[in-house]
């Protein structure tokens, strides 16, 4: 019973945790969540959907279609949005700041920028 208990536990701390990074990226860009989760293609809510999947990627061990079940959207999208943003990411300082202050405001350790090798092998 107790490892039954441990699970629902765990589960609804990563559930938390999810919510978490989705409400933080919200706060930050100031939309709704219930804009990122929705077909809305505005480029502040698409941008602040892309930032949030890219984090959720990073910041945990989700597969694609889970966090695609998070944010709304088919898991070959989160790859097609975690990709464009970790390539903007690695020369626009706007959002190596911005994601930096979402890392912080999460809890989490930013993770690495990728170095040009890693967009040459990877055909980008």
């Amino acid at each position: 019973m107790l490892s039954a208990t441990w699970s629902h536990a765990a589960w609804l701390h990563r559930a938390t945790a999810e919510n978490s990074v989705v409400a933080a990226v919200a706060r930050f860009y100031d939309v709704k969540i219930r804009d990122m989760q929705r077909p809305v293609r505005h480029r502040i809510v698409a941008r602040a959907r892309m930032i949030a999947m890219f984090l959720l990627r990073n910041c945990s061990n989700l597969s694609f279609p889970e966090i695609g079940r998070i944010v709304g959207r088919d898991h070959s999208t989160v790859i097609h949005g975690v990709n464009q943003v970790t390539r903007v990411w690695a020369t626009d300082e706007r959002m190596q700041k911005d994601i930096a202050e979402l890392c912080r405001r999460i809890g989490a350790s930013p993770p690495t920028l990728p170095n040009a090798t890693t967009f040459e092998a990877v055909g980008f």
